[in-house]
């Protein structure tokens, strides 16, 4: 039991050498420690030097800490801001006309959609696997917010049933108009020398654009304007639709165009994608605001798994 009593004697608990350190710097000698405490003055030196080196590996974890949070809260914050300015519906217009101009309009997609082989899908908002990760985490953070989470998911969701009844409207229209014209579809720069024949993206975007903006009682006056005929060309809202040689067939293609500016927007496809668009354009703006009241806090509150991690 002696012997025991010695050996603990001679140990040196942490907080014993952390208020030597104090009393040392403020003011006692180390040889007073020594005194007072009964131990030899190196072991006081050593223990008071190893008590400030564990105080400096202290704060500098603490510091690595606080720049780690820092990071990560950032990291978060700028996650929920790419979301909230995902948040854009795409013009009908625009989705319409990728099926037969692709290689015109698909760079013009909003984040979250693309375009390949004929196909609309859906994409993440971010494509580094990295900033898909960070976006997951927000999710974790803000878990017990379902309004806001659920509503991204619906409003993603509605936003691919969208962009796929603009392509079909798009497909259709435009297959429907080659055909009553026997005139094919053509990019308007496809010749290095000039606007090559046949229709062009305007044909098509035109009247899904405005019979889409009609559909829900929109008062526009743009269908009354008068198709401008220049040379070979037909023009229409400031566009080239049509690069036709044959008068005969500028003449059928104009009657056709204002016919479907007219009739369009009584087809039930169209009705339906204007109440798509609505309903996306007000649900975007209430997601907006959920997410920049988590923005303007300045920090994502809750807790993650890298959270857990570094002892958050």
């Amino acid at each position: 039991m002696q012997d025991r009593g010695k050996r603990n004697r001679k140990r040196i608990f942490p907080d014993e050498r952390r208020r030597w350190l104090e009393q040392y710097e403020g003011g006692k000698s180390q040889s007073a420690l020594a005194k007072e405490t009964g131990r030899n003055i190196r072991t006081i030196t050593t223990h008071v030097q190893r008590a400030s080196d564990e105080r400096e590996r202290a704060i500098a974890r603490t510091d690595l800490y606080r720049q780690a949070f820092t990071k990560h809260n950032k990291d978060l914050l700028a996650a929920l801001e790419g979301a909230r300015q995902s948040l854009v519906v795409p013009h009908a217009e625009l989705l319409t006309v990728l099926v037969h101009f692709p290689w015109d309009k698909a760079y013009m997609l909003p984040a979250g959609l693309e375009f390949q082989d004929g196909v609309l899908s859906l994409a993440s908002v971010r494509s580094d696997e990295d900033q898909i990760r960070i976006l997951e985490l927000a999710r974790e953070h803000l878990r017990r917010d379902k309004e806001l989470w659920n509503g991204l998911d619906e409003w993603w969701s509605m936003l691919k049933e969208y962009a796929d009844e603009c392509l079909e409207l798009g497909r259709r229209v435009g297959a429907k108009a080659s055909e009553k014209l026997a005139v094919e579809l053509t990019s308007r720069e496809g010749s290095a020398t000039g606007l090559e024949e046949g229709l062009h993206e305007g044909f098509v975007s035109w009247p899904c654009r405005l019979s889409i903006e009609a559909a829900p009682g929109k008062v526009t006056n743009d269908h009354i304007d008068e198709i401008k005929v220049t040379d070979s060309q037909l023009r229409y809202g400031g566009d080239t639709i049509a690069t036709l040689s044959s008068p005969e067939k500028r003449d059928a293609a104009r009657a056709y165009f204002l016919e479907l500016i007219t009739t369009l927007p009584q087809d039930p496809s169209v009705r339906k994608v204007a109440r798509q668009k609505r309903q996306l354009d007000s649900d975007a703006r209430r997601l907006r605001r959920l997410i920049g009241d988590a923005l303007l806090m300045g920090f994502v509150p809750g807790r993650c798994s890298v959270c857990k991690r570094l002892g958050l």
